[in-house]
């Protein structure tokens, strides 16, 4: 009995009935039974026959009833009547709220002021064990916002210190008096839903959602029915509506201002069927074209004009190395950094911008308004394949209002098409045997292949094709730790200016080596034979790839293996083209 009741009130009344009391944390009504589960400081479980939906957390229960024993669960407390009652323990006052915050540090009055004010919420993040929350908050608000802020934690959400579903628990469980903070209806818990649903969209490939589109998002997240003309009535700091479609403010603007500029360019006809020549005439102009039509050939022919200062770029690494020595990022073309974007004018003559596909609005507002200078821009890539992971496909917008040049003889493949074959399998099981032996029959015949899937989390994902790739193609290598021996594949996730050579995301390599204290890791390069020092956040096991990794690369042969889509919803026409579209001589298709 002691050890259940740490922290928590547990006596006997005069009726030989027992009692606990605390903070109620957590609780699960369960309509059918007419009765909720409470957990009280975080612990102690309460049953009672009751429904108390209505209950909010923070409150302080008293619960009178008997414990209990159950075979799976251990001890519970029955309860058979409750009240709501006045914490006995003296509230902890503004200075040992402060205390609890920052320890022994000295601080400032205003903050002590801040956190009386903000008491209910900054406790609840305390208990929660989430100092550093409460610490930010008190940090970011203002005394005279602080009573503001306590009465509405959707504020808190505004300035981005919180998520959306601690705001929803903070202002419609958290008790304040005898009533919840915010009103389910209330102007400001609608303002969030709104902005957690356009994040949301943009976050899966949406740059802009319908206001019908949006009605339903609002149900299914604060169940409540909202009219058009009350998200029409939204400020513009939360959203801008234009055509019945809403945007995310900044990237409305960046939109906006991007189609403004392309809408100056200006355009010269000419008949020949050169692709270089007719992408001159234009400032602004696109090169498009089928996986392996020869796009990356046009562009190296770009960059070989004498008369001209050109930028070759691309928006990955991996795809800039196959574009020469002199290719880089567009993001490092554009000196990005913590602080977004720091070029503001481009001192050359023509950009170009491969893989433009992966376009986003952010990037393309950033190009566009450094170019606006007499500088040309020209965009490459294949509209069939992924486009950037947020945000809409800006290049397929971009090819509706710029001049395209299309190539459709592809030359990448044997006898001028992509030579696919399609194996289809009754099991995961012999799928993944089929996976490996063809995997060991490629590294005999020392053939450069690799293995990629559209999805990460499946039995046939990344995290588990990798894993038993490496214990199938590398079992006796000497283990650096958990995850990586000696002898893996691996990948560099991140683009590094600071080796002895420029390394790029993407780029594809061998482990040889490892430090004494196995905190650094050599990795030989494919691409150049170079071997690099590389620190464990900087690289990735790479048996097998996301779509998304490999986009921007080619390979000899490619083994592209497809789950089922119940499991992977998302898997399109354009994640199976891209996915398809890598392997030069072969691919092979396995998939249920």
């Amino acid at each position: 009995m002691s050890m259940l009741a740490e922290k928590i009130e547990i006596i006997l009344d005069k009726t030989e009935e027992e009692k606990v009391a605390g903070t109620i944390t957590s609780l699960k009504v369960y309509e059918n039974y007419g009765s909720t589960l409470v957990l009280v400081n975080h612990k102690t479980r309460v049953y009672i026959k009751r429904n108390l939906s209505s209950l909010l957390l923070g409150s302080y229960g008293i619960f009178h009833g008997e414990w209990r024993e159950s075979r799976k669960n251990g001890q519970y407390f029955l309860a058979n009547t409750f009240e709501i009652g006045e914490n006995p323990k003296n509230k902890a006052d503004s200075e040992s709220i402060t205390a609890r915050v920052f320890g022994r540090q000295e601080v400032s009055k205003s903050f002590c002021n801040t956190a009386e004010r903000l008491e209910p919420l900054l406790v609840y993040f305390l208990d929660k064990k989430k100092k550093h929350v409460a610490k930010k908050i008190i940090n970011a608000v203002k005394p005279k916002d602080a009573l503001n802020v306590r009465d509405n934690p959707y504020l808190l959400y505004f300035k981005g210190l919180i998520d959306f579903e601690t705001a929803e628990i903070l202002a419609l469980r958290v008790i304040s008096g005898a009533k919840k903070i915010v009103e389910q209806n209330h102007p400001d818990r609608i303002a969030a839903a709104i902005v957690e649903i356009l994040n949301e969209g943009y976050n899966n490939g949406m740059s802009c959602i319908s206001i019908d589109e949006m009605q339903k998002a609002l149900k299914n997240k604060i169940q409540i029915n909202i009219d058009h003309e009350t998200i029409y009535k939204v400020k513009g700091n939360v959203a801008v509506i234009e055509n019945d479609m809403l945007y995310i403010p900044k990237i409305h603007y960046m939109r906006k201002i991007t189609l403004k500029n392309i809408a100056r360019n200006t355009t010269s006809e000419y008949d020949d069927d050169n692709p270089v020549k007719k992408l001159l005439c234009n400032k602004y102009a696109i090169l498009t074209g089928k996986a392996g039509t020869g796009k990356t050939t046009i562009l190296k022919k770009i960059a070989s004009l004498k008369n001209y200062r050109v930028a070759i770029t691309a928006m990955t690494g991996k795809a800039a190395t196959l574009l020469g020595e002199n290719a880089q990022t567009l993001h490092r073309l554009l000196g990005y950094g913590y602080k977004g974007f720091k070029v503001k004018k481009l001192d050359y003559d023509i950009v170009v911008v491969d893989e433009a596909s992966m376009l986003d609005w952010y990037t393309a507002y950033a190009l566009y308004r450094a170019a606006d200078h007499n500088c040309k821009v020209i965009l490459c890539g294949d509209a069939r394949q992924l486009p950037p992971v947020k945000g809409g496909s800006v290049f397929a917008e971009l090819m509706k209002l710029l001049p395209v040049v299309e190539l459709d003889k592809v030359h990448r493949f044997k006898n001028g098409e992509n030579n696919v074959m399609v194996y289809k399998f009754n099991s995961y099981r012999t799928l993944i045997n089929s996976v490996v032996k063809l995997c060991i029959k490629l590294n005999n015949a020392q053939e450069e292949y690799q293995v990629i899937t559209p999805v990460k989390n499946n039995i046939v994902g990344t995290y588990k094709l990798n894993e038993i790739l490496q214990q199938q193609l590398n079992p006796n290598g000497k283990s650096i730790d958990e995850r990586y021996r000696i002898g893996d594949r691996v990948i560099v996730t991140k683009n590094s200016y600071n080796k002895e050579i420029d390394v790029f995301n993407g780029q594809v390599g061998t482990v040889v080596d490892t430090n004494k204290n196995n905190d650094c890791i050599y990795v030989r390069l494919h691409c150049n034979n170079t071997t690099l020092p590389f620190n464990k956040k900087e690289i990735d096991l790479a048996y097998c790839l996301t779509v998304h990794k490999a986009q921007g690369s080619q390979f000899k042969r490619v083994i592209f293996v497809a789950p089922e889509t119940a499991y992977a919803d998302f898997i399109d026409d354009k994640m199976i083209y891209t996915g398809t579209t890598r392997g030069v001589d072969k691919t092979y298709v396995l998939k249920i």
